[in-house]
């Protein structure tokens, strides 16, 4: 029996949701990849039109060999990061 001053409320209780997908706690390299990923889709895939799958592969193959002949390491990311100078006893086996 709904409450009176829920008008239309179900008596039944909804089903609990459904928890999100599980994030990794150490994904922090995610953050380094993502702007590949936005520039593959920008460079390759933005506004185009291809009119089959090996002409799409064979552009972003094409994209992929041109991007690791240009690569540059990725060094001193996060200088100051808690990870890099821990304040506390690092725990080994």
């Amino acid at each position: 029996m709904p409450l009176p001053h829920r008008a239309g409320a179900s008596a039944v209780p909804s089903p609990p949701r459904a928890p999100g997908p599980n994030q990794p706690t150490y994904a922090w390299w995610l953050n380094w990849i993502e702007g590949d990923f936005a520039a593959l889709r920008y460079v390759v895939l933005g506004g185009s039109d291809f009119t089959s799958h090996p002409e799409q592969a064979a552009a972003i193959g094409a994209y992929l060999r041109w991007r690791n002949r240009h690569a540059v390491p990725k060094r001193d990311f996060a200088p100051d990061s808690k990870i890099r100078h821990p304040d506390y006893t690092i725990k080994v086996a």
